[in-house]
């Protein structure tokens, strides 16, 4: 219940009744009028929170899915297939299933695969003829996605030794018109760093020569 001050004040001569102050009645009136903004605020208010952007929970940000790993279409390739089977290189010892033991010289702790150092590297790729980066990739792909135990990162290593090998050959072959020798110098460059995936990935991509529309096959009898 609101009160209401009034103010006598003291009237001219002639006239009759109680002059109401109007500086009172002034104050009223901005008072009445702050209480029904106040009132409108609060109905328009529910409808502002509804209309803004909700803000975003700090712990339902997800990561980002990192994308497939590429599978290389060569890989299928009868000749790729008897590269492999023919291939040629140091054994690969499993001793416990954390140690792997290469030529039986070297040996390689699966938990020390991040620590490796620039040496080691070198020691274990000079066992299989390969670069160095060949061998520091392929134990960074470990670190990032460790392997069950040493017997699969043995068959992870003789797969990067082989692919390298195979496309290291392939590559040097490649006699491209003067447009494609950025293509072979790009391929050559990956594979002395060790990143079989975008060697594997430029092979893929070059044009193979379509055999003539009016090529006949006869069976031999």
């Amino acid at each position: 219940m609101m009160m209401q001050i009034q103010k006598a004040s003291p009237m001219r001569p002639g006239t009759t009744g109680v002059a109401v102050n109007h500086t009172v009645n002034v104050c009223l009136l901005a008072v009445r009028g702050v209480a029904a903004c106040a009132i409108v605020a609060q109905c328009l208010n529910p409808a502002w929170a509804a209309d803004s952007v909700p803000a975003k929970d700090p712990g339902s940000q997800t990561t980002p899915a990192q994308p497939p790993a590429y599978m290389p279409q060569g890989r299928q390739m009868e000749r790729y297939k008897a590269f492999a089977r023919q291939a040629e290189m140091p054994v690969i010892t499993v001793t416990d299933k954390t140690t792997l033991e290469v030529g039986g010289m070297v040996k390689t702790d699966l938990n020390r695969l991040a620590r490796l150092s620039s040496q080691d590297k070198e020691t274990v790729a000079g066992q299989f003829g390969v670069p160095a980066g060949v061998i520091g990739k392929a134990a960074e792909l470990a670190v990032n996605n460790p392997p069950h135990d040493a017997a699969q990162l043995a068959q992870e290593i003789r797969t990067a030794v082989i692919d390298y090998r195979f496309l290291h050959g392939e590559w040097e072959r490649y006699n491209p018109p003067p447009e494609g020798r950025k293509i072979k110098a790009d391929a050559l460059e990956a594979l002395q760093a060790g990143d079989i995936s975008k060697a594997w990935e430029l092979y893929d991509g070059l044009q193979r020569p379509t055999p003539p529309g009016n090529l006949r096959i006869v069976a031999q009898p």
